[in-house]
């Protein structure tokens, strides 16, 4: 069994893989305290065996996939009498710098004698060419993403990644990276905007569940020009899609940025440049991989909810594929990463 890690600037997203399926997975806030017994100390790992469903008391998340996905998020499969859970290897994807990384490697040959292997960024791989002059220096999650994306269509892509900051990167229809753009994200926006404004009092939930529609308040026109700078630099950015381009969204607020791009009326589902996804092909999955099935999309590459605005019926663009840093990971581990010796 494998334990894929995306550790992010505030979230460190997990999944525990057994023959190329998502057995479970789960998330915890990065910098968030370690269980019972390690007071003072930063989580860097879900606690296994038994995917936990808190950090002392705290819920972090977890849930289980396939055949476990029935049992009750609250209860643990520990709790339930699953068995002991026997790590093959740990693959991380993480752009939380150096220290973090040695402390993860410690920490996974003390619990569990594994040496992690990281992702990096390459001159190429899995068909996707690096547009960097040194390749190394493209984020890991970035360049996952990506071969993600083109495993799953082949054909020219961007990706918009909103996290702590909103990345967008493009492919072209060869599989080269043509370069991208990165900008804060909606918390970072908001920090700075409190920062420097005495009179500005905006809760980023309230900025999340904001629309386009001017603000009728001083925190309601806050929130919604936060989300409209967003959104267009967005919709700029995407001026550059070739024909027939296939558009995914990730990240934490990916779901909120695809819906708040089809509300501006900017684009609409069918724009030549703005395809849907294609379904992934199961003979494209290497040995070891991510299967169609653990997917986190149906067929189609677009899930249900992707379909629709919950609010009024618009028509969402492009692929909503929360786990596409993970997904690359898999991909990218299965052919990389070196084999643990027993």
């Amino acid at each position: 069994m494998i334990l894929l890690l995306d550790v992010g600037n505030s979230r460190v997203k997990w999944r525990l893989q057994d023959d190329g399926r998502a057995a479970a997975s789960g998330a915890f806030p990065a910098g968030a305290a370690g269980a019972a017994g390690a007071a003072g100390k930063e989580r860097l790992y879900p606690d296994l065996p038994g995917f936990p469903d808190a950090v002392g008391a705290e819920a972090v998340g977890t849930k289980a996939v396939g055949a476990d996905a029935a049992r009750p998020k609250s209860v643990s499969p520990k709790a339930a009498g699953a068995e002991a859970v026997e790590l093959d290897a740990v693959w991380v994807a993480s752009v939380a710098g150096p220290e973090r990384e040695q402390a993860m490697r410690e920490e996974a040959q003390a619990r569990w004698g594994l040496t992690p292997w990281f992702a990096r960024a390459a001159r190429a791989a899995l068909g996707v060419t690096n547009s960097y002059a040194e390749p190394e220096r493209l984020g890991a999650d970035r360049w996952l993403a990506m071969l993600a994306a083109w495993r799953d269509c082949g054909r020219a892509l961007c990706v918009a990644d909103a996290g702590s900051a909103l990345t967008i990167d493009f492919v072209d229809a060869a599989g080269a990276h043509r370069g991208g753009y990165i900008l804060p994200g909606l918390e970072s926006m908001r920090r700075a905007l409190l920062q420097d404004t005495r009179q500005v009092h905006l809760e980023l939930e309230d900025a999340l569940q904001s629309d386009l529609a001017p603000g009728r308040s001083t925190a309601a026109a806050a929130a919604a020009g936060l989300l409209a700078a967003q959104i267009g630099a967005l919709a700029s950015a995407l001026n550059r899609c070739p024909p027939d381009c296939a558009l995914y969204f990730t990240g934490g607020g990916g779901q909120r940025l695809q819906t708040a791009l089809a509300e501006s009326g900017a684009y609409r589902k069918g724009d030549a440049r703005l395809k849907a996804s294609a379904a992934p092909k199961a003979s494209a999955v290497p040995k070891g991989g991510v299967s169609p099935k653990a997917s986190t999309s149906p067929k189609g590459g677009i899930s249900p909810k992707d379909g629709t605005s919950p609010k009024d019926g618009v028509s969402l663009i492009g692929a909503y594929r929360p786990d596409l840093v993970l997904d690359g990971l898999a991909l990218l581990g299965a052919e990389s990463a070196p084999a643990q010796s027993p």
